[in-house]
């Protein structure tokens, strides 16, 4: 799982440098004649790019040996699965697009179906995680309440 984490992070950072150099060129040249839905798409993926690419790189260290004593935030937590979301539904916004004779070109639609297969991975592993973390917080309890018991 450290692997895919890696992946993961790598996959989602090349996205965020990639949306923030857009926003930073929309911004620069004054396009602002784009529509409504297309800022809203961009803003939402610059967003959730930057907080999914945060979540890889506190979440890391869950995968070493010595595990860190703190949670991740439930917010950083939401905004990954949330980026997953959006993944998917991008995904899916482009295929229907296909579908419904937009005409996309062959390149985008290779794009798309590994947005999706990010969209679904990245969903998994932070299901994952938080079910590891959780499983040894209920360890790492009942080994308290066990030396307390056997401490009387």
């Amino acid at each position: 799982m450290k692997i895919l984490k890696i992946i993961l992070f790598l996959v989602i950072f090349g996205f965020a440098l990639f949306f923030t150099l857009g926003v930073f060129v929309i911004v620069k040249e004054g396009r602002i004649y784009r529509s409504l839905f297309d800022i809203t798409m961009i803003s939402l993926c610059f967003i959730l790019s930057i907080s999914c690419t945060i979540y890889h790189i506190v979440s890391l260290k869950y995968y070493t040996k010595k595990k860190p004593t703190r949670v991740i935030s439930p917010l950083l937590q939401i905004m990954a699965i949330a980026c997953s979301v959006f993944a998917v539904y991008v995904a899916g916004h482009e295929y229907t697009s296909l579908f419904l004779g937009a005409g996309i070109p062959l390149d985008v639609l290779i794009t798309m179906f590994l947005v999706f297969v990010y969209g679904v991975l990245n969903f998994i592993e932070v299901l994952y995680l938080r079910k590891q973390i959780k499983q040894s917080e209920q360890a790492s309890l009942d080994s308290e309440i066990n030396t307390i018991g056997n401490s009387y």
